[in-house]
């Protein structure tokens, strides 16, 4: 049994995830549980607010995150960093779904915590072919094959886990029945009736869309929430920004205008500078090669330029 499953206070640490239960300790008759839910539970925000106490929050909260979902049945918890927040918004009779169907007894749930309070900066592998990753301060699900030097979740000791700020889930639900609803909801069907065919194009437009994504997120396998694919997709433009660069780089170098007797002794290519050595014909050539350059590159990617025993040296920045 991992060390950091070992009892804490008689409280024993469960992680989970919508897929199922990533670690969970032999829980005996009496034992409280400590809940630990990975980002496809939560909605997560870093902002800054006009408030000086976290209590003034309050009033905030449901505008911020409305933009990510439309569920009316959100909770929320804030959570001071300094001169920010870590806003969170969750949906307490979805986790409780998940604990039900995980066989844990809820009334032994003693506090829930968010992996991204509870983690923060470390790399953690899943062992499920997923990993935790710190992306631009939002701890993000990708799969492990785009991670390195991350640390088992078997491995980590339980000193590793920052319990604090957690939430009570609220363990009931609407008084209000559904039938009750049905009937409240009748006489104003007249009402919108005229606004059935408009609805329902929208519903059918919206359910393609996110049949779609899912498909997209599937396929690729993408995480849940749009910050951490936002996250995600930064990284990989950074990476396209600097791969269009080189391409374009060895392009321009290879459609240079060489002499018969002018070649390339030696091109050596990387992500931060690449650098150029052309056997001149005549020293004076440099001139040419010097316009050509500066007319097919952005201004500033010639880093420097010199020409040695013939030898044209010139640095590239990418």
């Amino acid at each position: 049994m991992p060390q950091w499953l070992s009892k804490q206070k008689d409280h024993h640490i469960v992680v989970l995830d919508k897929n199922g239960v990533i670690y969970k300790d032999t829980i005996t008759l009496n034992e409280k549980i400590d809940i630990v839910l990975l980002p496809s539970f939560y909605w997560f925000i870093e902002k800054k607010l006009p408030v000086k106490f976290t209590f003034q929050t309050k009033e905030y909260l449901p505008s911020i995150f409305e933009s990510l979902t439309t569920s009316a049945k959100l909770s929320y918890l804030a959570i001071k960093k300094e001169d920010f927040y870590w806003l969170f918004a969750y949906d307490d009779q979805e986790i409780l779904k998940a604990l039900e169907k995980e066989n844990i007894d809820i009334s032994k749930v003693e506090r829930v915590y968010f992996a991204q309070n509870v983690f923060n900066d470390m790399a953690i592998d899943l062992e499920n072919n997923y990993s935790l990753v710190n992306i631009d301060g939002i701890l993000t699900r990708i799969p492990s094959t785009l991670v390195s030097g991350s640390k088992k979740i078997s491995q980590i000791s339980k000193n590793d886990f920052n319990l604090t700020k957690g939430i009570s889930l609220k363990r009931y639900k609407s008084f209000i029945g559904e039938n009750f609803l049905y009937k409240l909801i009748t006489p104003l069907v007249l009402i919108i009736l005229l606004y059935v065919i408009d609805t329902a194009k929208i519903w059918h437009t919206n359910k393609n869309l996110l049949q779609q994504k899912n498909e997209i997120f599937s396929k690729y396998n993408l995480p849940n929430t749009t910050f951490q694919n936002r996250s995600i997709l930064a990284q990989l433009e950074n990476t396209y920004k600097v791969q269009k660069n080189l391409r374009n780089l060895i392009k321009t170098v290879m459609s240079a205008p060489y002499s018969p007797n002018e070649f390339i002794t030696s091109f050596k290519i990387n992500q931060k500078n690449s650098v150029l050595c052309i056997k001149l014909e005549n020293p004076s050539d440099a001139n040419i090669f010097k316009n050509y350059f500066e007319q097919k590159l952005i201004v500033g990617n010639i880093k420097s330029m010199s020409v040695h025993n013939s030898i044209l040296t010139v640095e590239f920045n990418v």
